[in-house]
């Protein structure tokens, strides 16, 4: 029985996790083609498969006590949020259920061992390689409409919504495919999935984002120089602080009128004055609970947005998740899992998220870009079947 047992709970993860790979392949693919039904698929698939793996965790007992705790508290912080908007719409319910996908792969994996899960991983994110080039050859390559609706030329987006967006994914795939990259032991596929990783460089460039070329930038460096250091307590400590440490620097920066520059470029660009919004009009209750509302704008930081969404308990609940799953990552390295070239690619999304909160909390094919990354973390080749 123990066996078959165990057969079943790694059935239902594979399942889980081919069911939020399909989706956002097609999400990907359909988006840019304007494909409406098939996004939805997607997205409904991405959906599904975080909870049904959630649910299924608690039924197998895979679920750590507090990784347990902390989705209840997310999962009620979003509840109420929902709630006090007294707004009940279809695409608030969708939004506020996306809310969590992230929070519940977290909880719902401890460790993976099933080598079919991290092919299809790797397989995923090379065809959508491919299908970036193809896209950068078509004529969607360079359209898109600015916040006034006037159509732009001048930046890459691969047809998605905005170069910003075209970037973020660009940059979750060359993270995914460096680590396939560590991995091959034939140097010819080796130098097949390095030139495509140059390619994506390419394409993330001419979306000229800042702060895609940063943390790319970061992501290399790390792991050409640094890479032991992803097993120190500090790494992961100055991961998690930074994009709070930002938000800091552009309240500073607002009052104070500082100069900081990255790229040639003013550091706050405006995104003080949308961090106000968050504040100007709220109140005790809303600093508790949060105003759902603030999840349907662009914050530009993670953790800001889920301040602003679900309130300072939700905000709390969601931090001490993450830094507890970076943490058994950090400890399963230094018993012999060669994964830190995977956790620096989430450490190196932690600190985009300074700037950019899509990654953690936009749900659909950024959480599946957070997700694929984890599970990379976490995969023991030792116990691989």
């Amino acid at each position: 029985m123990k066996g078959i047992s165990s057969k079943q709970s790694k059935m239902s993860q594979e399942i889980s996790v081919y069911l939020m790979l399909i989706g956002l392949f097609l999400i990907q693919v359909a988006n840019p083609l304007r494909v409406d039904s098939l996004v939805s698929l997607g997205t409904w698939l991405i959906v599904i498969s975080a909870f049904f793996s959630f649910a299924m965790a608690i039924i197998e007992k895979r679920t750590d006590n507090k990784c347990f705790l902390y989705c209840v508290i997310l999962a009620i912080a979003v509840l109420l949020s929902v709630v006090l908007l007294f707004s009940v719409e279809y695409q608030t319910i969708v939004v506020a259920v996306c809310f969590m996908e992230i929070p519940f792969f977290f909880a719902s994996f401890n460790k993976c061992n099933s080598k079919s899960i991290v092919r299809a991983i790797y397989a995923c994110f090379v065809l959508l390689s491919i299908a970036y080039n193809i896209f950068s050859t078509m004529p969607i390559a360079h359209i898109y409409y600015d916040e006034y609706g006037q159509r732009q030329m001048k930046f890459l987006t691969l047809g998605y919504n905005n170069p910003n967006e075209t970037a973020m994914y660009l940059f979750s795939c060359i993270i995914v495919l460096v680590v396939l990259c560590s991995k091959l032991k034939s140097h010819l596929l080796q130098l097949t999935v390095l030139v495509d990783i140059v390619t994506l460089l390419r394409l993330l460039i001419l979306t000229q984002s800042r702060t895609a070329m940063l943390g790319c930038s970061i992501f290399i460096i790390w792991i050409l120089f640094f890479q032991k250091w992803a097993q120190s307590k500090y790494a992961r400590r100055l991961s998690l602080l930074v994009p709070l440490f930002f938000v800091l620097l552009s309240f500073l920066n607002q009052t104070w009128d500082l100069k900081f520059n990255v790229l040639s470029e003013n550091i706050d660009t405006g995104r003080s004055d949308i961090y106000m919004r968050a504040l100007k009009n709220a109140n005790l209750f809303h600093l508790i609970f949060g105003q759902f509302s603030f999840q349907f704008q662009n914050l530009h930081n993670a953790y800001w947005s889920i301040f602003a969404t679900i309130g300072i308990v939700g905000f709390g609940a969601f931090f001490l998740l993450l830094n507890l799953k970076l943490y058994e990552i950090q400890k399963m390295i230094q018993g012999g899992m060669k994964t830190s070239i995977a956790l620096i690619g989430l450490f190196s999304i932690t600190i985009y998220t300074s700037t950019e909160a899509a990654f953690f909390t936009a749900g659909g094919a950024f959480a599946t870009a957070v997700i694929s990354i984890f599970l990379l973390c976490i995969f023991d080749e030792r116990n691989s079947e």
